[in-house]
């Protein structure tokens, strides 16, 4: 199971050292769902204008933020959510206390930033995690989980898009047939150079490891290939292509023994595939070796819904020649 911290560090490196537009705090915080409570999205929020955190990024983080505060409260109890906020407060507190914006040249300055102030949050979510988690795996107050169907594996087309990702970037593709995802539609689809897509025109770029789905973060509405901590270049590439003639048409996308950050011997070579009209993605599997937390699946935009195997949640994963077919429809 990834570690606590983990979970939230996402809120830490999204976006890090982009210049900001001028959006002041009052304006993105506000007054608060829960008074108090949401103290830690408001010193989150505090922290990402001081980093210059953009603010398209800094809206999304900080629903995202508020919205598993309310789920604690609901599912859980007010005294979790407070909890979880408190700890939130505590380790943004820290980071500002230390400058610490996340960026490589802070780490390099203080590379025990993250653990210091991580602790802090960790100290402070017994009880939440008492309520989210049950022996290592995601609660089902978070959403519920559906088994792929195994499918014959086979070979991939060439494809002609390839993409010019560096490491942690992304880059939002048009799609000329409906993409039907758990009742909502898309007509694009955001391509990260870490192994998973977002559905609809997403700013993440997935930094840097597999999470654990479903669960309601920042990372929602996702397709994930091999999602990991990865670095493509001209040969390990990205690619994708619409082939076929409507209304059979059929989305690839393609990560072309993609190396982990860390090995250069832990690939990702995986490829999706969506025809038009169907209810379902399959993707297949061509070589995968990570050794670090990585998830294959699907989940949905509101994290109610995912599909995944349980050996393919933020796990390390050994896997080659294999076809999956994920259902992308809320199960009747």
């Amino acid at each position: 199971m990834v570690g606590l911290w983990q979970r939230i560090l996402p809120l830490l490196v999204l976006g890090c050292g982009l210049p900001g537009d001028g959006l002041k705090y009052a304006d993105t915080a506000g007054e608060g769902t829960f008074g108090s409570v949401d103290a830690g999205c408001e010193m989150m929020a505090k922290w990402m204008v001081e980093c210059g955190v953009d603010s398209v990024q800094q809206d999304t983080v900080l629903e995202a933020c508020l919205q598993e505060i309310e789920v604690l409260s609901t599912e859980c109890t007010t005294e979790a959510a407070a909890q979880y906020s408190s700890g939130l407060e505590d380790a943004y507190t820290c980071f500002l206390e230390l400058n610490f914006c996340g960026t490589e040249e802070d780490i390099e300055t203080n590379p025990d930033a993250l653990d210091t102030c991580g602790a802090l949050f960790d100290a402070q979510f017994t009880e939440a995690e008492e309520c989210f988690f049950e022996d290592g795996e995601t609660s089902t107050n978070l959403g519920a989980i559906t088994i792929p169907e195994d499918i014959t594996y086979e070979t991939s087309p060439t494809l002609r898009n390839r993409l010019s990702l560096e490491d942690d970037a992304y880059q939002t593709v048009e799609v000329p047939f409906e993409l039907s995802f758990f009742g909502e539609s898309f007509k694009s689809i955001t391509i990260t150079s870490n192994g998973v897509l977002f559905l609809g025109e997403v700013p993440f770029d997935g930094c840097c490891y597999g999470l654990e789905i479903p669960r309601y973060d920042e990372y929602n509405g996702l397709i994930a290939l091999g999602w990991g901590d990865l670095v493509p270049d001209m040969e390990n590439s990205i690619a994708w292509q619409v082939l076929g003639e409507e209304p059979n048409r059929e989305l690839w996308i393609q990560y072309d023994n993609v190396p982990a950050i860390t090995d250069v011997d832990e690939v990702v070579s995986s490829r999706m595939r969506w025809v038009e009209g169907t209810a379902y993605v399959d993707i297949f599997i061509d070589q995968i070796v990570y050794s670090d937390p990585m998830t294959i699946g699907v989940e949905s935009v509101d994290a109610q819904w995912a599909s995944v195997l349980p050996e393919h949640s933020a796990t390390a994963i050994q896997s080659d020649k294999r076809g999956l077919r994920y259902a992308v429809e809320v199960p009747q």
